[in-house]
């Protein structure tokens, strides 16, 4: 997979003068819970994540920045034998603005996230040279895109969301590992994903 660029990001110029937006709920403070997907770019394939995410919301107006932690676990789906799998524990800060609405209900934001997290991965398989190898490393992530914020009542939203970033993978601790191989040398992926979730105010 090449580069993404996140077309619907310009769809969304014309709404920014919008007025009387409200960034999640009515209240100061929410909280939001999420199932997310990401597919990244990988030598020789792709690797596929789904997971849960929490976060803490403050708002002001059009504006909200919230803070929480993610975990995902995936597969890398490659052309080779191996088996490859990986789970990340991270957290992430996230500005957002809402620069649009259509009726009463429905809002249209932007945000972008910073993230790190730590990932613990295993491979088996003849493309290690028949080694079992695990290693544990650290990622920091970038990411951008545009979401939607439906109002299901005075306190809840529906959160619906697409991304596209890049993330950072270091080099591995590793155990296992062929010699001269390049398994745990730092890697650059470029990512695309999505998510729903569900806002709560509470106060």
């Amino acid at each position: 997979m090449k580069s993404h660029r996140i077309g619907p990001v310009a769809l969304l110029v014309p709404l920014i003068f919008c007025s009387s937006l409200t960034a999640q709920t009515d209240q100061v403070f929410s909280v939001q819970a999420s199932g997310v997907a990401l597919v990244s770019d990988g030598t020789g394939g792709e690797f596929w994540e789904k997971g849960v995410e929490g976060q803490i919301r403050w708002t002001r107006g059009a504006w909200s920045l919230g803070a929480g932690v993610q975990f995902t676990s995936g597969e890398w789906i490659n052309s080779f034998s191996s088996a490859y799998d990986a789970s990340t524990l991270g957290f992430f800060l996230e500005p957002r603005v809402v620069v649009g609405v259509l009726g009463s209900r429905v809002g249209l934001y932007i945000f972008g996230r910073m993230s790190f997290a730590r990932i613990s991965e295993k491979e088996f398989g003849p493309s290690n040279g028949g080694f079992s190898v695990e290693g544990t490393r650290n990622s920091l992530a970038a990411y951008l895109g545009p979401g939607f914020l439906i109002r299901l009542g005075s306190r809840v939203n529906l959160d619906l969301g697409i991304t596209g970033g890049y993330t950072r993978w270091g080099e591995a601790d590793t155990t296992g590992v062929p010699p001269f191989s390049s398994w745990g040398d730092s890697k650059g992926f470029f990512v695309l994903g999505g998510g729903v979730g569900f806002v709560i105010g509470i106060g």
